[in-house]
Formats: structure tokens, sequence, C-alpha cells
């Protein structure tokens, strides 16, 4: 349990080091690059073990994982990738760095249907559409909508039959359980037991380390919450929902806590465009529509998966806070210095 505590503890370390380590617009764009170079270089790997069949089959469906232990992981991460990359090829006007940054795209693409991962498919439009629709207004947006629908609709249109079926199929089970295939109680078996575990102990929650043997006392006296069978012995379920996930590992405050950092980050982005924007400031501008779709989308996903411990969600929260001291610094040296 302590060496499970450390790991979890270990996730909230990015928060820190990047909070004190960006210091300046450049270092904030250098960061945003490095992101997606990760995700080409994952998605690169991704091939190789697409090609070479470095797999695994669930329950019938061959998934991808890259570099990650989870198909899931590698999933997310193509996931929360795609806003950035659609927002930088809309601010690059270079004809080079457009079909440089299109095909990490298509790469990300490609990612998110090799890892077949459910929520995955199901973020992904939401999505979409709010970064796109974050670059423009009035008239200019009704058409940046239509041209989205009918990108997605082509791109539906041209995948293999094969694949369509298996996306529909997919989606529909999104509350099925990932885990091995002995186990139907799902997602949606985790919800309520994390949310019964918070009610139990609504002010701190049972701990990182105490939700384990919580859910094993709760599958022993209800017959409809299962374990799945693990290396060695029977083990729960993971929490399969930010929110009950927050709830029962950090009790009704915790869970409080987290959706005010969630909205004051998402408010800090928000504000952060507004005045780079004012400033003519497009680098930044892209910065902030990435943290704001970042944000939604981790939130999508978080319904359907654990997330509170993503060490990916705890570096973009830290940008978000240094984006709006940048953005307030730089708007009072020209408007008000």
């Amino acid at each position: 349990d302590q060496s499970l505590l450390i790991l979890h503890l270990r996730t909230f370390i990015p928060y820190f080091l990047f909070l004190y380590m960006i210091t300046d617009e450049k270092q904030v764009f250098r960061i945003l690059w490095v992101f997606l170079i990760f995700g080409l270089i994952a998605g690169i790997y991704g091939i190789y073990c697409i090609k070479f069949g470095i797999g695994h089959s669930d329950r019938g469906v061959y998934r991808i994982s890259s570099f990650f232990e989870n198909p899931n992981t590698w999933g997310q991460v193509n996931t929360l990738l795609i806003p950035l990359a659609i927002s930088l090829f809309i601010f690059y006007k270079s004809k080079i760095y457009k079909i440089f940054i299109f095909s990490i795209i298509l790469l990300l693409l490609l990612g998110i249907l090799a890892s077949n991962s459910r929520m995955c498919f199901f973020a992904l439009l939401p999505t979409v559409f709010f970064v796109v629709l974050k670059f423009y207004s009035g008239h200019n947006k009704i058409f940046a909508f239509v041209v989205t629908i009918f990108a997605l609709l082509f791109t539906y249109y041209i995948l293999p039959d094969s694949f369509k079926w298996k996306y529909m199929n997919r989606i529909t089970n999104v509350m099925q359980s990932e885990e091995i295939a002995e186990v139907d109680s799902g997602r949606s078996t985790t919800f309520k037991v994390g949310f019964k575990i918070m009610l139990d102990n609504p002010i701190f929650g049972v701990g990182f380390t105490g939700y384990r043997e919580k859910y094993a006392e709760m599958a022993i006296s209800d017959p409809d919450i299962e374990l799945f069978k693990g290396a060695r012995t029977d083990e729960p379920l993971k929490p399969h929902n930010i929110l009950s996930e927050t709830g029962a590992f950090l009790g009704v405050i915790g869970l409080f806590l987290y959706l005010l950092l969630l909205l004051t980050a998402y408010k800090c982005a928000k504000n952060s465009q507004h005045r780079f924007e004012l400033l003519g400031n497009q680098r930044m501008k892209v910065a902030s529509i990435f943290m704001q779709s970042f944000l939604l989308c981790s939130f999508v996903l978080g319904q359907f998966t654990p997330f509170l411990t993503s060490k990916f969600f705890w570096m973009i929260l830290p940008i978000c806070a240094r984006l709006e001291t940048l953005s307030i610094q730089r708007y009072k040296e020209k408007y008000d210095g």
C-alpha cells in the first residue's frame, strides 16, 4: 500500500515542476511542440507495432499500445493531442508546416483507431468541434462547423467497412468493462461502487490505497459487484469515472476541490485567450485554445476511465496558470506601462 501511495504521489510532481520551470511564452510553445513530437514518435512506433503484430487481443479485438502499457492510455494521449495538432495547423500559414502537421494528425488518428479505445472514439467528436470553432466567430464559425461535419463524414466514409462495424460496436458497448472477459459488471458498476464509497466516507474518502480494500469488502457482501481474475488472485476493478474515482479517493471535499481546480484552470485558459487576442499574440492564443480543448477532452475521457492520476493532466494545469500570469503581465506592460 505504501508503494502504491508513493506511485500516486509521483503523478503530481510534474505540476510543481512545470509551474516553476515555465517563465515565458517561448517555453510554453516549445513544450507544446515537445508534446506533439512525442505523439509523432509514439505514432511511428505504433506503425511498427501494427506491422509486426505487437499488441494484444481484447475479446476478439486486436489492440495496439505503442510505448504504453495499456492501449487506452495511448488512445487517450492521441485524442488529447489532436486539438493541439489542429490548433497548430490552423495557426501556421506555411505549406511545409501544414503538410507536416497534417501528417501528424493522420498519425494520431491512426493511433486512436489502432488502440481501439471506445472512450477515445466517444471523446474525439466534441473535442474536434470545440477546438475548430474556438478559432472562428460569426459567419466564419458556421462555415467552420459545416466544413468540420463534412470532413468527419468523409473520414468515416473512406474507412473500411470492417472498421465501421467495429467502431459502432465499440461505441455501443462503452459501458462494459475493459478488464478480462469473465467480468460483466463493467464501468457502470465501478461508477456506483465509487459513489457508494464516497457516501460512506464523505469527508476525506478512503485515500489512494483504501479503494481496493473497500471494493473487495463490498464484493463479498454484494453479488452484483464482481472481481476480475488477476495474475495471482481475484482483484477489484479500477474506478472508471473521474467523479466517482475522486469522490472515493478524496471524499466530497476532494471532489469539490478537483472540480474547482478544473474550472479554475479552464477560466485561466479562457481569460488568457481573450487577453492574447487583444495583444495580437497568436501563438499564445493557440496555446490557450489548446488548454481549453484539453480540459474539455480530459473531462469527457474521465467519464469512462480513471484520470485523476494522469501525468499529462497534471502537466497541463500549471501551464494554464502560467498562461494567466503571462497574459496579465503582458497586458499591463502594453496598456498600463
